[in-house]
């Protein structure tokens, strides 16, 4: 064998072994390509946004849905997209259990200011509601203007609930408290095939403050879950199973979780699943998340639903505090209450309509569906003391009356944010207050009668529109 041969074997072997490496080197990079690739956007199995993910339900609530947006370009570092982003780098795990991220962008709107008893009430009311942030009082006093609002949605797979946000409390670090932080839920290790199953396909953290209760079960679990479902698609929603605090006392609460289609558990210090939806980041008020409560539950709040006209409804429904739902606190009473419940019944009968005053008793009502049918076809108006008991109002069609009263110690704009979101002709009348309690005396009687006369059976005047800051094409 020559010594050229030799030369030209060992130096293509040579050449053959570089190729070789380069390759390696290349598949290599590749294949760590695809890793990160794999870590950093969502894992299919779980989180990518399902064909069927529908969001209507072929009621009023569709006209606000709000926009789910998964992308961090152009939002705030604290957005939901930008937390994913900076939370995957820092980590330079070859896992992440985080698999969806979405902000969740709600559409600005106005609703009306209230109607006001007298001038009394139109001054104490002004006073507090220029001092509420969230909202903006036009110079006409005419509207409150609410801005574009911001929620977001987590979701994780394999995840873990151990008892964070803690449940019932009233904290900053409370779900739906302001300060509620989604690192906890956080993963970077990747789940071992030892590890027993996880006990459910989904669930989605609800531990509000006094999740237990009707008012505040309403008012801030019911957000919290749906604005979950906004990120779960439609054919997995049935095995949704809310995490939240206490065991309800109330069977309205129980009935509504069943209404809703979710099985829940409670006082649970460590749950997992196979997907966790953290949606404590909600807004606290906005048409979309009022209006989907009806829509899910079946509430007729409009003609094209089958409500009844308001000139068919005819009981005008006291709600005392004494019937107040869960009532949590004492106090709040009308300590003329005889007086009014008189006044208001020769009214109606003056007014020979066949209008009805009933006072309220929740015990005449042996489940929701029978609240809901009374409230929803009998009701053309109601009347309470600032209280639970305005909760009610929420199984009411759009144009019923509500009349609230306020104690002239306090300041609340819950129930008129709510009411207007309902489309409802809400008023307001500050009553004097008598004692710590904020037990009241109504001491105007005949200007109550005399707006009720003028204002029962009429539709309000644009109660709630969609606001934006463009007039002209």
């Amino acid at each position: 064998m020559s010594f050229k041969f030799l030369v030209r074997r060992r130096l293509f072997a040579s050449v053959f072994f570089v190729l070789c490496s380069a390759a390696l080197l290349t598949l290599s990079y590749i294949n760590h390509s695809l890793s990160f690739a794999k870590r950093s956007e969502p894992k299919s199995e779980v989180a990518k946004p399902s064909l069927h993910r529908s969001w209507r339900v072929n009621g009023p609530s569709d006209d606000w849905i709000p926009f789910p947006n998964p992308h961090c370009s152009g939002l705030h570092e604290l957005s939901a997209p930008c937390i994913r982003d900076r939370q995957i780098s820092k980590l330079q795990a070859n896992y992440t259990n985080l698999v969806l991220a979405e902000e969740i962008i709600y559409r600005p709107f106005r609703i009306g200011i209230p109607g006001f008893v007298n001038e009394e009430s139109k001054n104490h009311w002004l006073e507090g509601g220029y001092k509420l942030e969230r909202m903006r009082i036009s110079g006409d006093l005419r509207w409150a203007t609410y801005p574009t609002w911001y929620g977001q949605n987590f979701v994780f797979e394999n995840g873990r609930y151990a008892e964070y946000p803690k449940p019932d409390e009233w904290t900053d670090q409370a779900c739906m408290g302001g300060a509620e932080s989604v690192l906890p839920f956080f993963n970077t290790t990747a789940p071992s095939p030892y590890e027993p199953p996880p006990e459910f396909d989904t669930i989605v953290i609800a531990t509000v403050p006094d999740s237990w209760s009707w008012q505040h079960f309403l008012d801030r679990a019911t957000i919290v879950y749906n604005q979950a479902m906004l990120s779960i698609p439609h054919e997995d929603r049935e095995k949704v199973v809310v995490v939240s605090g206490h065991q309800s006392l109330s069977k309205f609460v129980n009935e509504i979780y069943s209404r809703i289609g979710a099985a829940h558990v409670h006082d649970r210090e460590r749950v997992t699943a196979r997907r966790l939806v953290f949606s404590c980041r909600a807004p606290l008020i906005h048409p979309f998340s009022t209006q989907r409560l009806h829509d899910v539950l079946g509430v007729r709040t409009h003609p094209e639903q089958g409500s009844i006209p308001i000139e068919d409804r005819k009981v005008i429904l006291m709600i005392p505090r004494k019937d107040d739902a869960d009532q949590l606190n004492e106090g709040r009473r009308v300590l003329n209450q005889e007086a009014f419940d008189n006044a208001t019944r020769a009214l109606l009968e003056r007014r020979g309509l066949g209008e009805e005053y009933v006072i309220f008793n929740r015990e005449s009502y042996p489940d929701l569906q029978s609240l809901i049918d009374f409230m929803s076809m009998k009701v053309r108006a109601i009347i309470a003391p600032h209280g639970g008991g305005l909760y009610n109002a929420r199984f009411a069609p759009a144009g019923t009356l509500v009349l609230e009263f306020m104690p002239s110690t306090r300041w609340e704009a819950c129930f008129w944010e709510q009411t207007r979101m309902s489309e409802q002709n809400y008023f307001v009348y500050t009553a004097k207050a008598e004692n710590e309690l904020q037990d009241m005396t109504l001491e105007h009687i005949e200007q109550i009668i005399e707006m009720l006369d003028k204002n029962l059976g009429k539709e309000p005047e644009q109660p709630l529109v969609m606001w934006y800051d463009r007039a002209v094409e």
